[in-house]
């Protein structure tokens, strides 16, 4: 259930108002005669899950409570297909199945059995609900039609022409783990072709947003699958080892890419840096055009990853990979130039350079500053590993027999431990003052053959570090407790625990806890212009300016980064667009996406079988430990197919619920959600739709026809979900909000595209303001507007070869509106499309499966796959409807089934018309 009611439920209905509803309910119910139509046509009793017979005759002759005991009335799609053919229906008198249904609902406030199913209905998981915190006016959008701005559409807040968006705005959801990606990477999407085999397709995606798919598929932090919804069930997709996967797959099946260089014919830009963040820059800007020059200190590519990452964990042959294919869109690379004694920020102005991008790496190593740290035998992470990576040939037995002790327990410091094992060392224990929990994706790449000789101390900070009577070296440590939190600036105390000291005695120390910027050539090229903060250059969080007109700097070096390849990437990719924007003096922010500001898609609601993860092929473990071989073989195809096919496609589902932690962290002082939801676009996902395409086509079919119509981002949630999920209360709170609000702006004739929200304001909220003077809109579908006003006489349509499409009429908008034949003459209109007919259409048009969100199961997947089949018979390229959630739950469809992708489209009807007219 997606938040529980705040009225105390009973297991017995009492309420007096309840009492009198049963009686009106019973009333219809009398009206049955037992002739068997609705469960005839039924699509719950064609599964064997809810038959309305049975529940009127249970109503007739039982308690209320023996009835709805008997008869889930959660599981009826309120398609009113029974109520078309009961003969003891008509014009919403009679039996009128719908109506008892929406009013034995409406007692879950009060009725805990009620209560209970609905939540069972939702496999047991809570969500917040964005309607019932606006009916509670407990949620407040900064702008809720934000999206709208930059496109050029015309709208206005007061006029007699209005366009009722309802949800559409926050409909469409970020899955978690393309939010919690630095880069950006469309993770969905790839997952999804690879699921599909179409494994270039998948790198090519990848290399969208990413263009080092082999070094990320490898090193990546992975916070997409820190992100992953499908962890709260069994384990996060395996979203690196697939990258991984679709890499080696790449190596094998070499030139099949079908992204290819652009001509260079923009202005010049200097990168400094040959690291991801500046390989990232430089692949974007020749993407687009530009001549982009790295120049780079060292004698190899890659930076800190090449010379730091050992061997066994990224290969230079994966690396060059990436390397390669960067340099093949036009960027050049200049080795063995530095940046401060080399050449200088003017220098670079007078090569004729347009702007420069900085992005060198984090080389200069971090101590604690401990006594002790001059003894022989302690080294610093960085060095180390640089000392090793191309000479641990010739000494394979440097360690032999040793022991390490490592101060830090991060990526590096495992680095540092697995690299001194290969080299002969016998333990290698680590010490760090964070929880296990904080270090779980580092010890979750740990493999048994590492844990049995590498120990960590969690919790525990260093003294000193001093040298034994045998010349030996001892960490000297303590445990530590973390404190509360400061209320001021957020850091926890360090509390010693007294009593607690040890020591570690081993043979080798190494410090491992960071690296720092080495300013001095930085600031030597720039003549002391950069703005520095605690060793860092300080730069505009999202356009990545410094301070310097034409300079911007990314990755380990600025004030606010992650301190990882791939946030790394994702800055080098958004500096390429701040300096694409600089170079062509545009406003470097308007319409960028903040990623954060995104709705992140909640757990779809639909069945989710348990499945782990696929186990990731390693080298075994006796040779893992003494060779710089890469030690992951990688999935193989079938494996990479069946991982892939875990993904729950969280943004499939235009769903108004989010995440219950989501809301929590956007609460104000007062308790109101401050939301950011719909005031920028979408992030784009080529698996899933984007509803903000629906008011852009018909906001511009609007304009073009010269009407600027009405939009309030004020505006509320129709209620149509609130009502047949039993809200009442906050349903009447919502549809008298609306229509004072529209009222008030002097709206007369309201136009809708979704099918709920035109059924709902036509016919519940006409009911419920009936004898009211304040309900005296006239109400429009989309396509019954277009026929009115003709608005297609002067648009001319673009030629294509004939399109064959096929009509799914919406329950609310068909059935339950009476809305038919519009649809199909606004398509019929349109030159070159064929429109042709399903077996089950018009009145007889089965569900797509899923009501009000209620219910999303297996007997819904089997609604899905009827009308699915259907479609395909037709031979129609697109099945076309006007519900945002047959959308969504016909797509979801495809996208569990994937062999039918290729077979059918399914796509909104006014988007459908706006890619026509190339309005989105």
């Amino acid at each position: 259930m997606t938040e529980s009611n705040d009225k105390v439920a009973d297991e017995k209905i009492k309420g007096t108002a309840s009492i009198e509803l049963l009686k009106k309910v019973n009333t219809a119910a009398n009206y049955c005669y037992d002739c068997n139509r609705c469960n005839s046509v039924c699509p719950t009793a064609f599964l064997n899950i809810f038959y309305p017979r049975s529940l009127i005759t249970d109503l007739t002759f039982l308690k209320p409570e023996e009835a709805l005991k008997n008869n889930d009335i959660w599981k009826c799609l309120t398609c009113g297909l029974c109520s078309i053919y009961c003969p003891m229906t008509k014009d919403n008198t009679g039996v009128n199945f719908n109506q008892i249904i929406k009013d034995l609902r409406s007692l879950a406030s009060e009725y805990k059995p009620l209560q209970d199913g609905l939540l069972s209905c939702n496999h047991e998981r809570v969500y917040s609900s964005l309607p019932k915190l606006m009916a509670e006016e407990k949620i407040k959008f900064t702008n809720k039609i934000g999206f709208l701005d930059g496109t050029g559409l015309n709208t206005t807040d007061k006029g007699e022409i209005g366009y009722f968006m309802g949800c559409v705005p926050f409909l469409t959801g970020a899955a978690p783990c393309v939010v919690g990606c630095p880069a950006g990477v469309d993770v969905q999407g790839y997952v999804s072709l690879i699921a599909e085999g179409k494994f270039q397709e998948s790198i090519d995606l990848i290399r969208e947003t990413n263009p080092l798919p082999y070094l990320c598929g490898r090193i990546c932090t992975a916070q997409c699958a820190l992100n992953c919804n499908r962890q709260n069930f069994d384990d996060p997709v395996a979203i690196r080892e697939l990258k991984h996967f679709v890499s080696n797959w790449e190596a094998e099946h070499p030139n099949q890419s079908k992204i290819k260089p652009v001509p260079q014919n923009k202005e010049k830009v200097a990168i400094i840096g040959a690291g991801p963040g500046g390989l990232s820059a430089a692949y974007f800007l020749a993407r687009m055009g530009y001549k982009p020059t790295i120049f780079e200190k060292g004698d190899k590519t890659g930076g800190v990853v090449r010379y730091g990452v050992p061997q066994y964990r990224l290969s230079d042959e994966a690396l060059d990979h990436d390397v390669e294919f960067i340099k093949s869109m036009g960027v050049e690379i200049v080795l063995n130039k530095k940046f401060g004694s080399d050449f200088t920020l003017e220098y670079i102005w007078k090569l004729d350079f347009k702007a420069l991008f900085i992005a060198v790496g984090l080389y200069v190593p971090k101590t604690l500053r401990l006594e002790g740290e001059d003894l022989a035998n302690v080294h610093v992470a960085i060095d180390f590993l640089l000392d090793r990576k191309y000479k641990c040939a010739e000494n394979p037995e440097e360690f032999k027999g040793k022991s390490f002790g490592i101060i830090g327990g991060g990526a590096v410091a495992v680095d540092v431990g697995e690299t001194a094992l290969r080299l002969g060392a016998t333990k290698a224990d680590l010490v760090d003052i964070l929880t296990e929990e904080a270090l779980k994706t580092v010890l979750d790449d740990l493999h048994d053959a590492e844990r049995e000789v590498m120990e960590y101390h969690f919790e525990t900070s260093t003294t000193n570090i001093t040298q034994e009577p045998d010349g030996k070296l001892a960490l000297n440590c303590y445990k530590i407790e973390w404190g509360d939190p400061d209320p001021e600036t957020g850091r926890r105390a360090l509390n010693k625990i007294e009593g607690s000291e040890f020591k570690i005695v081993v043979d080798y120390i190494v410090i491992a806890i960071g690296q720092g910027l080495d300013l001095e050539p930085i600031n030597t090229a720039t003549d002391n212009q950069l703005k520095i903060e605690r060793g860092k250059i300080v730069v505009d969080e999202f356009t990545y300016e410094t301070g310097i007109p034409g300079v911007f700097a990314g990755g380990d070096i600025i004030n606010n980064s992650l301190m990882c390849a791939v946030d790394a990437i994702g800055d080098g990719r958004e500096a390429a667009f701040t300096i694409d924007r600089y170079l062509r003096g545009l406003d470097l922010k308007e319409g960028r996406i903040r990623k954060n500001d995104l709705k992140r898609s909640t757990i779809p609601k639909k069945y989710i079988q348990t499945q782990s993860c696929q186990e990731m092929n390693f080298m075994p473990g006796n040779e893992r430990l003494v060779c710089f071989d890469e030690m992951e073989l990688g999935f193989t195809e079938d494996q990479a197919k069946r991982e892939a096919n875990r993904c729950l496609n969280c943004n499939m589902c235009c769903n108004y619920d989010q995440k219950p932690e989501d809301l929590e962290k956007a609460l104000d002082a007062s308790g109101i959600m401050i939301c950011d939801y719909g005031n920028q676009d979408n992030w784009r996902s080529i698996n899933a739709p984007d509803y903000l395409e629906i008011p852009k086509s018909i906001i511009g079919i609007l304009n073009q026809n010269n009407i600027v119509p009405v939009v309030l981002p004020e505006e509320k949630c129709c209620g149509h979900d609130i009502l047949w999920r039993g809200d009442v209360d906050n349903f009447k709170k919502l549809a008298e909000y609306n229509v004072k609000l529209f009222k008030d702006a002097g709206v007369k004739t309201l136009i809708f595209n979704c099918a709920e929200g035109y059924y709902t304001w036509k016919y519940e909220y006409k009911n419920l303001f009936k004898g009211r003077d304040e309900f005296d809109f006239k109400i429009y579908h989309i396509t019954e507007y277009i026929l009115k006003e003709k608005l297609f006489e002067n648009i001319t349509f673009p030629s294509f070869n004939s399109i064959k499409v096929t009509y799914h009429d919406p329950c609310r908008l068909g059935r339950m509106s009476n809305v038919f034949d519009a649809p199909r003459e606004v398509l019929k209109q349109i030159p070159s499309i064929e429109l042709v007919e399903m077996e089950d259409t018009m009145q007889d048009a089965e569900c797509c499966g899923v009501s009000a969100y209620i219910s999303c199961n297996e007997d819904s997947k089997q609604l899905q796959e009827k009308k699915i089949n259907q479609a395909i018979e037709t031979g129609a390229e697109y099945l076309i409807t006007a519900c945002p959630k047959c959308i969504a739950h016909l797509n979801c469809y495809l996208n569990e089934h994937k062999e039918l992708k290729n077979k059918i489209q399914i796509i909104d009807l006014v988007s459908f018309l706006g890619k026509l007219l190339f309005l989105v």
